[in-house]
């Protein structure tokens, strides 16, 4: 073959091959903006949905509470809470404050020391709550 026409195959090949190259690139390109707009859609989407949200919500400013409105809120929930202690952590924790530990409290309520143990653990965290 002569110089000529391997100089022509060899630019031909280099051109198919830029052309490949090009159109691999541009393959790539429209799979990367295909992505791109998923997401910018998957966005617009949230951010309908947040501002819907948000739309329906009063404004959170609105929602503070002063600090006598909190120590009400609070003083509620503590009167609940005592009154929710069952009579039988009242009495443990009445044990407790004696100075009984889990073994004597595990003998007087017939019970094991585990579970004396237990129901010390249940008083004290009552009494904390409330």
């Amino acid at each position: 073959m002569d110089p000529k026409g391997f100089f022509i195959i060899f630019l031909l090949c280099l051109g198919s091959l830029v052309c490949g190259g090009g159109l691999a690139v541009m393959l790539w390109c429209r799979r990367t903006v295909a992505s791109l707009r998923r997401e910018v859609h998957e966005l617009a989407l949230r951010m309908q949905t947040l501002e819907r949200r948000s739309e329906r919500e009063p404004d959170r400013k609105n929602r503070l509470l002063t600090s006598d409105q909190l120590a009400a809120r609070f003083e509620r929930v503590a009167d609940r809470a005592s009154a929710d202690i069952s009579p039988k952590y009242r009495y443990v924790a009445h044990l407790a404050r004696s100075g009984l530990g889990p073994v004597e409290l595990s003998e007087i309520l017939d019970v094991s020391a585990a579970e004396a143990e237990q129901m010390l653990i249940l008083a004290r965290s009552a009494e904390k709550a409330a």
